[in-house]
């Protein structure tokens, strides 16, 4: 039996019992859905923290074999992966994913902040979500209208405070466009994660969120359900984390901002770019309501 050591993994994986089954497997991470119903992600050390993660010292997978259906059995100490690799957890690092603070006092300087930093990342970017230019074909240019357009929609929706087309516009994205995790799940992901932070301002708009989202959550895949649930507890992979407490501090720091935001954009092929166009979106209708209700 193959030994594999790891790393680290999120302290929250100590409250369940970890055996089950290998629900999907990629080049990097694979994830298991345990008995209970718990979902979680090994991964690669390459991989940034992140909730429900373990991580391992493994570069890549060669050599080994993950399939949907091999069995996994928590044992003392460690995992076994269909009686063929066992994963270590003797001397692994736990971490807690710490949560979001929106700022007490908003400086309302930032709301221009936002809207420069929308505007450089989409003059910067073409990707297959909400940051793109450039059409294989016509189908493509009628999926970004469509994103468009439900994130024009649900930006009236907030501002007039009309929940009905809220609820319309976060089904139409949930599950719709590309990737692992569509276009739709990602922007949501990024709302969710502003919408859920500690303090947030508005708990009806909040709630309302967080009530569509779990209420249609079978529209999308297994994948982004979890990563959707993590929005609406307010968690996510590190550097999104960083991203925004980097964008709730009183004075934005560009030179360390600029570091977290290259960091964010490099998950996945479009999922990053998206969850910034979700937190950007968020930013700017929160802030905008914040000074609207002062004025």
């Amino acid at each position: 039996m193959k030994k594999i050591e790891s790393i680290s993994y999120d302290e929250t994986l100590n409250n369940f019992n970890l055996s089950g089954k290998i629900h999907s497997s990629f080049n990097r991470t694979f994830n298991i859905l345990t008995e209970s119903d718990y979902f979680f992600t090994v991964a690669v050390n390459s991989v940034f923290d992140g909730p429900n993660m373990l991580k391992i010292k493994e570069s890549n997978f060669e050599g080994m074999i993950f399939e949907r259906g091999m069995m996994v059995k928590q044992v003392d100490e460690g995992l076994v992966i269909a009686d063929k690799v066992w994963i270590d957890l003797s001397t692994v690092a736990t971490y807690q994913i710490q949560p979001l603070f929106f700022p007490s006092k908003p400086n309302r300087k930032n709301t221009t902040a936002f809207s420069v930093l929308e505007k450089k990342i989409s003059e910067q970017l073409d990707t297959v979500g909400f940051f793109r230019k450039t059409y294989q074909h016509n189908l493509e240019r009628k999926q970004h209208a469509r994103l468009l357009k439900s994130k024009n929609a649900l930006n009236t929706a907030i501002k007039e405070e009309n929940r009905s087309l809220l609820e319309k516009e976060v089904i139409q994205l949930i599950g719709y466009g590309n990737g692992l995790t569509p276009s739709g799940d990602d922007f949501l992901t990024g709302l969710l994660l502003v919408a859920n932070s500690v303090n947030y301002p508005f708990v009806t708009l909040r709630n309302s969120l967080n009530e569509t989202v779990s209420r249609n959550l079978k529209r999308t895949n297994d994948i982004s359900q979890h990563q959707l649930l993590h929005g609406i507890e307010g968690i996510a992979l590190e550097p999104i984390m960083t991203f925004l407490r980097e964008l709730y501090q009183e004075e934005i720091d560009n030179i360390q901002l600029e570091n977290s935001l290259n960091q964010v954009i490099s998950i996945g092929s479009s999922s990053g770019s998206d969850m910034l166009a979700g937190i950007l979106f968020g930013l700017e209708v929160t802030f905008q309501k914040i000074i609207d209700r002062e004025n």
